[in-house]
């Protein structure tokens, strides 16, 4: 949408030259400020559907708009100065307010909410969505496997929640958070039944729900072959990687995989402070494009799901 309005002239001074001057070209700065703005208010505060669907309703309105607007001309409603930047920002924000509130929704309403605010016990059913991850309190300086009483969280999905006297169906991102000998040693793509206490997430968090682990979890089936086979030569690299004294021991499978686990904690936090973090948070395939770009392109990303939740 805005590259077609912008190709055809509409929104520019007519008689002016945007990119000559040494002028810088500000008019996608709103936009940019709008989208990330309504995401981060509508994820925090979690706004009704009375606003999500007025969000919702602007966003399909914008198409229309510039189909007249391109009918018109660059004499139309859009090709005066201002106006392209203006309707284009009220776009984004209301694209950003639709993605923050959507993802946001089972952490404000519905059973799910309401088991996790009264902090029910429950078994679930989970699938790993990333590796389980040591915290920074309780990892180990120079080993690369947990501690039995080691803190672990791992995101995950969850897909069913049976409490007392309801069982609940979704399809929702959580966090797990359990001890290293319970958790530490599965794949992404694990499904687990857990015996688990609910909490509300915090403010802000792009998951529903915590649960906390009280029980070790039963694995149920295997993760697919790609995991399997992600695993072993994880596992391998780290087995390499012994020889080499800490830090650098640690730090090669972070760099190559991501495996932060026998990361000394020291340098985790030197590579927070640095901006750096990004380069032992990404997969390998990634990795490879930080280093041959000699680490000058930012890490990003952002991903989101509609999440349901239903009760047969």
């Amino acid at each position: 949408m805005v590259a077609v309005a912008m190709e055809t002239g509409l929104g520019l001074p007519s008689g002016s030259d945007a990119a000559g001057g040494g002028r810088l070209d500000l008019r996608l700065v709103g936009p940019a400020v709008a989208v990330w703005g309504g995401a981060a208010a509508a994820g925090y505060w979690g706004f009704g559907p009375v606003l999500l669907g007025a969000a919702g309703m602007v966003l399909c309105a914008c198409p229309v708009e510039v189909l007249i607007a391109l009918h018109q001309g660059p004499g139309g409603r859009l090709g005066r100065p201002g106006a392209l930047v203006a309707f284009v920002t009220l776009a984004f924000l209301a694209a950003g307010v639709l993605v923050g509130g959507a993802a946001a929704r089972p952490r404000f309403t519905g059973p799910l909410a309401e088991m996790a605010r009264a902090h029910r016990t429950v078994n679930a059913e989970v699938v790993l969505s990333d590796d389980p991850k040591i915290s920074a309190a309780a990892a180990p300086a120079a080993t690369s496997g947990p501690r039995e009483g080691a803190t672990v969280t791992a995101r995950a999905r969850l897909e069913a929640v049976t409490g007392p006297g309801r069982r609940l169906r979704a399809s929702v991102p959580v966090l797990l958070v359990g001890r290293g000998s319970d958790l530490a040693n599965y794949l992404p793509g694990q499904r687990l039944s857990v015996r688990a206490g609910l909490a509300p997430a915090g403010p802000g968090d792009t998951i529903a729900t915590v649960l906390f682990v009280r029980a070790p979890p039963r694995a149920r089936g295997r993760p697919d072959a790609v995991q399997r086979a992600a695993g072993w030569l994880r596992a391998g690299l780290r087995d390499a990687a012994d020889v080499v004294p800490q830090p650098a021991g640690g730090l090669l499978p972070a760099l190559v995989v991501g495996d932060t686990s026998g990361l000394d904690p020291g340098l985790k936090d030197d590579f927070r402070t640095a901006g750096m973090s990004h380069l032992t948070a990404v997969s390998g395939a990634k990795d490879r494009l930080a280093c041959g770009s000699q680490g000058r392109l930012p890490h990003c990303g952002c991903g989101w799901i509609h999440p349901t939740v239903e009760e047969p």
